[in-house]
């Protein structure tokens, strides 16, 4: 192998300038912020048996409901029969249909919750009263992990969001501070990671960047310095740095990362990590900007998904020479609906695939004024940020 070139991550080669946006918050007094888990509506259960029709019912139990089961009436009398024709008597009437049996558990999955993801296990506590940027050096929180300094962010005056942000950007390019993210509530992770361009065939250096799996030519490092060590390592660095913001939340009883609640954002390069990522973990969100841009025969683009495809959204410019290529790979990938161009429409959006009359852009962050499109309420809306 070559020797591991360590770059970073971030926005890097826009061709327009991205500023952050203010999102408009409630302020915090000087009791704790929390944000309890919500419930979800769950699929009813329905099935038919013999003659009859299920019934079913929708309980809601510990903010969470469930299918219901129910038992099948009974199926409907037969008609009285016609007497027979040249003089025949009339047959015996038809015997009523036995119970349905009891209908199983729906098998739809509940829009609300692709990939049935479980609760929270408990709520979110903040006591801290002021926005906070902590920056650390990787071996700070990991000492075998190397490379450019991390960054944790949170504001707790603005609406809190109970979601972490992994802002991952453009080929060799600094670690992104997603002011924009932060600006709405969530707490923001910006880690340093490979972002060189890739030469290996069919591109596996995302994978290697992102999960730390040996599968590069290309590349070189230790386990530690991949994007999923770094963000394990760094959350357990600001929980103990930064207890008044809570980033032990997301992580388990074990010291895992709880991915169920984290949104990985990448543009450009970013972009591609996103797609890798949606293979090694069950995010809250993939949302990717300007991208992908593998070879589309990689073998690992069909790899299956940790992520389900509904929670995968993805936004790019019809004047970006990639274009085409970006709307291929997220259809072979199976992020739903047709390309929608949402340049003057307002959300919600019937698709998981946007484009705008734009070029090669992160979108998220820039003003109205630049480029006159409501960039906002686009990302917004692939974010499922709450007002």
């Amino acid at each position: 192998m070559q020797a591991r070139v360590l770059l970073s991550a971030a926005l890097g080669c826009l061709a327009v300038s991205v500023g952050a946006c203010s999102g408009t918050g409630e302020g915090v007094g000087g009791g704790p912020q929390t944000l309890a888990p919500g419930g979800t509506g769950g699929q009813a259960g329905a099935a038919a048996g013999g003659a009859g029709a299920a019934s079913s019912n929708g309980n809601t139990t510990a903010g969470r409901a469930t299918g219901g089961f129910g038992a099948g009436a009974s199926g409907v009398v037969g008609g009285a029969p016609a007497a027979g024709s040249g003089g025949g008597s009339a047959g015996s009437p038809g015997a009523s249909g036995s119970a349905g049996t009891a209908g199983v558990a729906g098998a739809g999955e509940d829009p609300s919750n692709p990939g049935g993801y479980p609760q929270p296990p408990r709520a979110m506590m903040i006591t801290s009263t002021e926005k906070i940027s902590i920056g650390f050096a990787p071996a700070a929180a990991n000492p075998q992990a190397n490379g450019s300094q991390h960054f944790g962010e949170f504001d707790p005056k603005r609406k809190l969001q109970s979601k972490l942000v992994i802002p991952l950007g453009g080929v060799n390019s600094d670690p992104w501070k997603m002011g924009w993210a932060v600006d709405r509530g969530y707490h923001v992770l910006t880690v340093d990671l490979w972002n060189d361009y890739p030469k290996d065939p069919g591109y596996p250096e995302y994978l290697e960047s992102w999960s730390g799996q040996d599968v590069s030519q290309n590349i070189s490092q230790n386990p530690e310095s991949s994007v999923m060590a770094r963000v394990k390592a760094g959350l357990a660095y600001l929980s103990a740095n930064d207890p008044g913001s809570d980033w032990g939340y997301f992580l388990d009883s074990a010291g895992e990362v709880r991915w169920n609640d984290v949104i990985v954002f990448g543009y450009s390069f970013g972009g591609q990590m996103g797609v890798a990522a949606s293979k090694y973990v069950a995010a809250d969100r993939i949302v990717i900007t300007s991208a992908p841009n593998v070879p589309i025969d990689s073998p690992w683009l069909k790899q299956p998904n940790k992520t389900p495809p509904s929670r995968c959204f993805f936004l790019g410019g019809v004047k970006d020479g990639e274009h085409k290529t970006h709307l291929e790979e997220t259809a072979l990938l199976g992020w739903p609906g047709e390309p929608v161009n949402v340049t003057k429409l307002a959300p919600p959006y019937a698709s998981n695939r946007l484009e705008v009359d734009d070029g090669h852009s992160s979108f998220c962050g820039r003003p109205f004024n630049d480029g006159m499109v409501d960039w906002d309420r686009i990302c917004e809306f692939m974010f499922h940020t709450q007002k």
